[in-house]
């Protein structure tokens, strides 16, 4: 079973799972359709459930999108289609910024640890990260090079 196929059966049985609370039986409700909305309503149950634990929401929610892209690729990938054929996998913007520190860090002479780098290390990292090529989107590459 892929991770797809996995994560579509975990949303189908929460789905029906929220729906029980409201007394339907499994074969009276229809999670593709979900009239009732519980899709939204278990999306604010695990909002509630990252506020209570205080976990960041955001945070989450970005690494959710970055995993489902990967398994998006993954899924691709699987199906053997070729590489002409298949859509471009963009990497997100988090990751692009991670990759870059990285290597920020990387090339620096600074040492292992963090806590023993210099004072103006993270300032420094930061401000290149603010420079406009430094985080391109794969969108304004492909239109530069129509032009």
């Amino acid at each position: 079973m892929s991770t797809r196929d996995t994560m579509l059966n975990i949303a189908r049985r929460a789905i029906l799972y929220r729906a029980a609370l409201d007394g339907y039986a499994a074969e009276d409700y229809d999670p593709v359709e979900d009239p009732e909305g519980y899709v939204i309503s278990l999306l604010i149950g695990l909002h509630h459930w990252n506020h209570a634990h205080g976990s960041d929401w955001k945070a989450e929610l970005t690494r959710a999108q970055e995993l489902f892209e990967e398994d998006l690729c993954e899924e691709q990938e699987d199906e053997g289609s070729p590489p002409k054929e298949r859509p471009t996998c963009a990497e997100s913007a988090t990751k692009r910024a991670a990759d870059k520190v990285f290597t920020i860090v990387c090339e620096s002479e600074w040492p292992e640890e963090p806590a023993a780098w210099p004072k103006d290390a993270i300032l420094s990292v930061l401000e290149e990260l603010r420079q406009p090529e430094t985080l391109k989107e794969p969108a304004d590459a492909s239109a530069s090079e129509q032009s």
